[in-house]
Formats: C-alpha cells, structure tokens, sequence
C-alpha cells in the first residue's frame, strides 16, 4: 500500500535477473502507479492495450512492446519468480537452491522453517524470511493472482541425459559471468554434447562453471557436494577434447 515500497517491488520484479520485463524502466513504472494502473506486480498482467496508450509518451509501438515483453515473462522459471517477490534475504541464487528443494511454489509456500533447513546452503535466517512471507495473507493473495495470470508456478523437470554422445551422464551447472560466451550458449554447447544443464547445484551435479563473479551459494554448495568447480579456461580445454571426459 506504500507507493515507494510499490515501486521499489515492481522495479525488482520486472528487472533482469528476475522476470527481466524489458521496457518497464523505473520511469514508466512510476507513471503506471501514478495513473492507479498498477497497485502490485500483478496488475502488469492486466494492462491493456487501451490503458497504456492513454498515457502520455506512450505510443502505440512502446505499448504494444511492452505488452508482448509481459506476456513473453509468463515462461520465465520459477527460481525467476521467486526471487521477484522479493522475499527479504532471498536473492538469485538463493532462490534456484530453494526452487531445487521446492519444484513448486505452493510446496515452498507451505515449508516450515526446519524443513527450508534442510536446503543445504540455507541458514535459519533465511528459512524465517521465508515463512514470514508466506504467512502473510497479502503475499500468498499475491502469488495466487500471479498463478492467476498464467506464471509458471513448478519448475521444470530435470530432463534424462542423452547416451552415446561424449558428455553422456554428465550434469553441468553455471554460475558468474563468461568472457567467451553467454551462459545459454555454455549450456546449449554442452547439450549437444549429452550433457545436462541446471539452474542449481545438487549432488547429482557434476561439474560447476565459474566465469566471473560466480554466485557465492552455489560454489558453497559446490563444495559441500563434492562437485568439481572449473574455471572458464578449464571449461574450454573440457570442451576441446569432450571424449576424454567420463561420468563419475
């Protein structure tokens, strides 16, 4: 109900890293909430075409933009969402390890603290965090118009690795950023070659790229899973000779 905390909320949920709304600058949705079109992040999906050019400096083309980059932001994963609702304590990458927990959002909703716990990589602090979002009606009013409105509330299934091809029974995992190549374009690189690609690291995981400024939670969970951590350049050199590279 407070218009700076609206703003702030609807800025975090439309930006890269969580729903990645492109055109929903901070400068437009001020003036979304200044005409009452919106009164939380819900309410983006139920802008229209109409409403929008109605506004001033908004022509019809930025509109029809923008309304295509909202409805394209219905498929974005659930570990994206998550991290949208701005769950205090809950960044990117503390999302994905919940998400790998709690496939579902309504199975994340309804956890207790100890069995967030039990994530591991997530300490007690975050585990309340979560609860008391969740225990507020608002906010499970919120996630219900979300599920309303079309988003995705279950993650994907982690697909079955290919056979026969040279990183068959491999699972990868990525994390900061590369100098050589996109994050969707290591993971495309890799599944062409038998390999799987997730958003988090879990004992099944058996390499974690780290390009620069690598997530801090999924390294320590590296290391807590026994997953091999490669360097971009080691990543490289894996993928120049793929055929000396067995599952473990």
């Amino acid at each position: 109900s407070c218009p700076a905390k609206l703003l702030e909320g609807v800025q975090h949920f439309v930006a890269r890293g969580a729903l990645d709304i492109e055109g929903l600058g901070a400068q437009w949705v001020r003036v979304l909430r200044d005409a009452r079109l919106i009164t939380d992040v819900a309410d983006l999906y139920g802008l229209r075409l109409e409403g929008l050019v109605q506004l001033d400096r908004m022509g019809e083309v930025l509109a029809k933009k923008i309304l295509t980059n909202i409805k394209e932001s219905k498929e974005r994963p659930l570990a994206r969402l998550v991290f949208g609702l701005g769950i205090p304590h809950v960044g990117s990458e503390v999302a994905e390890l919940l998400v790998s927990h709690f496939p579902a959002m309504q199975r994340l909703m309804d956890a207790s603290e100890e069995e967030i716990t039990q994530v591991p990589g997530v300490g007690p602090v975050i585990a309340a965090s979560v609860v008391a979002f969740f225990g507020d009606p608002a906010n499970r009013e919120l996630v219900e118009k979300l599920r309303s409105a079309g988003l995705r509330m279950e993650a994907d299934a982690v697909p079955e690795p290919a056979h026969g091809l040279p990183l068959s029974g491999l699972t990868f995992c990525f994390t900061g950023t590369m100098a050589s190549m996109t994050r969707s374009q290591a993971e495309e690189r890799v599944k062409a070659l038998g390999a799987v690609a997730t958003d988090s690291v879990t004992r099944r995981t058996t390499y974690l790229v780290a390009g620069s400024e690598p997530g801090a939670s999924k390294l320590r969970q590296a290391e807590r899973s026994g997953t091999q951590a490669l360097t971009e350049e080691q990543f490289l050199e894996l993928l120049e000779s793929p055929a000396t590279v067995s599952a473990q």
